[in-house]
């Protein structure tokens, strides 16, 4: 992969943003924002926004917006959940 790269497996290069990405997808729900992303793996709240950004292309709370849409996609395309039901199971 070149280093110039950008996106989830780019920031699986940095510690920080690696685990922030862990964080984001194992508990999508929750009402994270930055500064809890940075509290949990032990940065400050502009070092992860900046190396995320860097990285994956996108400001920490955009990519966990888009990852919920994907999880919400999902379910309503393999399910027979509400919408209603669906945007509470994924973090809306």
């Amino acid at each position: 992969m070149a280093r110039d790269r950008k996106g989830w497996l780019a920031g699986l290069r940095d510690r920080f943003v690696a685990q922030a990405l862990a964080l984001m997808h194992a508990r999508p729900v929750y009402a994270w924002t930055v500064e809890a992303l940075a509290r949990e793996v032990g940065i400050s709240r502009s070092g992860l926004a900046q190396r995320f950004t860097e990285l994956v292309g996108l400001p920490p709370m955009q990519y966990l917006a888009l990852w919920r849409l994907q999880l919400a996609a999902r379910q309503l395309r393999l399910t027979d959940s509400s919408l209603a039901s669906v945007a509470e199971a994924v973090g809306y």
